[in-house]
């Protein structure tokens, strides 16, 4: 990871890091793959953990109805972590409903209880 991203070797603060780098894994995220987004965008690190990272993952998983569907979305879209993502996808969720377009992933789960 050092290789892709040499800017993690300034920080002095790896007891940081490594959660932040778990909650991905636990989330399901491969090593290489954990790579692989933090490479393509070094900000994910500079996140805080409970008040940005997890918060993210939470609403993500909320819209996508599971890990691994927040997964693959990662894969493809590595700045749903990294800016105020989480707030901008709740507030256009809550203008769709508004708006009256149904919430087809709450239908999707339902239906596969």
């Amino acid at each position: 990871m050092v290789s892709r991203v040499p800017k993690l070797l300034l920080r002095d603060d790896f007891k940081t890091l490594k959660p932040k780098f778990q909650c991905l894994i636990d989330l399901g995220l491969s090593r290489s793959h954990l790579v692989n987004v933090i490479a393509k965008d070094v900000t994910i690190v500079e996140r805080g953990l409970v008040t940005h990272l997890r918060p993210t993952i939470d609403c993500l998983r909320r819209i996508l109805g599971s890990d691994e569907n927040v997964v693959k979305a990662l894969k493809k879209t590595h700045w749903l972590l990294t800016f105020g993502a989480r707030h901008t996808m709740e507030t256009n969720l809550l203008l769709l409903k508004n708006s009256g377009v149904p919430d087809v992933s709450n239908k999707a789960r339902a239906q596969k209880s």
